[in-house]
């Protein structure tokens, strides 16, 4: 099919936003940066982050995509993203269905697990122990909602996952210079993190007051949030990009004037 008018991406800029993280050195140091992804493996996992070159909401975008990574389209599965904290087990009895939820775990082979964002948190999460993956949309409520800690709770039930044996990816979200919230969404957070007994100097490096507004690290909240659940720091990669301050790159809700494009993060058990 000939395609027209497709975004070039600057996949040179790409590679610079990357190249500081130590990727090399996680779980998936096996990177591959194309003009409509970037893709993260290894033997086992692959995790692809798609680029605004493509929608990740259009299944003729996502067929492309996954011809092009190698990706099983006709095993992709997704939910109905209602900014909540439920999560779906899938396995082959579920995978074909689309419920209301804003994570997924699984353990079986040769299935995608897409979440769309678009200044949201894109969490991933990977037990190589017992080969079990987690995919998790983290906005504001679903962090709030403790997302992250049901995921993580659902993956030590089902499949036996040590909480320190996990690796962590961090996607690309609104970064805290961009993330201003009302003083009520601040307090908010703030006595949510005293419940879960995050030390005060560590809730300091998650939030910012720019002139008279409270800024929110939504990725540093989630960072915080799966060490106190006995994650390991030197498993926690982090992209460190920004969707507004680059949104040439990735959906942003905010900088695009509410699209409803949006990143996708898919997460496989090879």
């Amino acid at each position: 099919m000939e395609k027209t008018n497709k975004k070039v991406i600057d996949v040179d800029k790409v590679k610079r936003l990357l190249s500081n993280n130590k990727l090399e050195e996680a779980l998936l140091s096996d990177i591959d940066i194309c003009d409509n992804c970037i893709v993260l493996k290894n033997n086992n996992f692959r995790l692809t982050y798609t680029l605004s070159s493509i929608d990740a909401k259009s299944s003729d975008d996502i067929g492309q995509l996954a011809d092009q990574v190698g990706i099983n389209n006709s095993r992709i599965v997704s939910n109905h993203q209602i900014h909540s904290n439920l999560v779906r087990k899938i396995d082959e009895s579920t995978r074909t269905d689309i419920q209301d939820a804003d994570a997924m775990t699984s353990n079986i082979e040769d299935t995608g697990l897409i979440i769309y964002t678009a200044d949201c948190v894109p969490v991933v999460l990977i037990d190589p122990i017992n080969k079990a993956v987690a995919a998790i949309h983290a906005g504001w409520r679903g962090t709030y909602g403790s997302i992250v800690e049901e995921s993580i709770s659902m993956m030590e039930k089902e499949y036996k996952t040590e909480p320190g044996d996990l690796h962590a990816y961090i996607g690309p979200f609104i970064g805290l210079g961009n993330f201003e919230v009302g003083d009520d969404l601040y307090y908010k957070f703030e006595e949510f993190m005293k419940e879960k007994s995050i030390p005060m100097s560590d809730w300091q490096t998650a939030y910012d007051k720019i002139g008279s507004s409270y800024h929110l690290d939504l990725g540093r909240i989630n960072e915080l949030l799966m060490l106190a659940l006995g994650v390991k720091s030197e498993n926690i990669n982090k992209l460190n990009i920004c969707t507004v301050e680059n949104s040439d790159l990735f959906y942003s809700y905010r900088a695009h004037n509410k699209t409803d494009k949006r990143i996708g993060t898919i997460i496989e058990i090879l």
